[in-house]
């Protein structure tokens, strides 16, 4: 069994940037920012083994909101859902 590394994002394997990793405020991450939105969608991809272990990273969310932004304007395409799996399926491949 491997063990968890919370400094890196459980969905791509990058650096998440975490301050708490960091050794910081929590309040001062960049998950904390006033413009930064995590949709249960995109949590809802976190494994369960990592969930409350490691974070997200600011990629995997921005991702996720151009992947939210994309259906709207889309009607006929993917749900985010697809879009986010179809993303993720292709980190784990590489």
């Amino acid at each position: 069994m491997s063990s968890i590394d919370s400094t890196r994002c459980p969905l791509c394997g990058e650096n998440n940037q975490c301050a708490v990793t960091l050794g910081q405020d929590p309040s001062t991450c960049w998950c904390h920012q006033p413009d930064i939105v995590i949709d249960k969608v995109l949590l809802s991809k976190i494994p369960s083994v990592a969930q409350g272990k490691a974070c997200i990273c600011k990629q995997c969310v921005a991702f996720a909101a151009q992947s939210r932004q994309g259906e709207q304007a889309n009607l006929n395409g993917l749900s985010s859902d697809a879009h986010l799996d179809s993303f993720f399926d292709t980190l784990k491949k590489s």
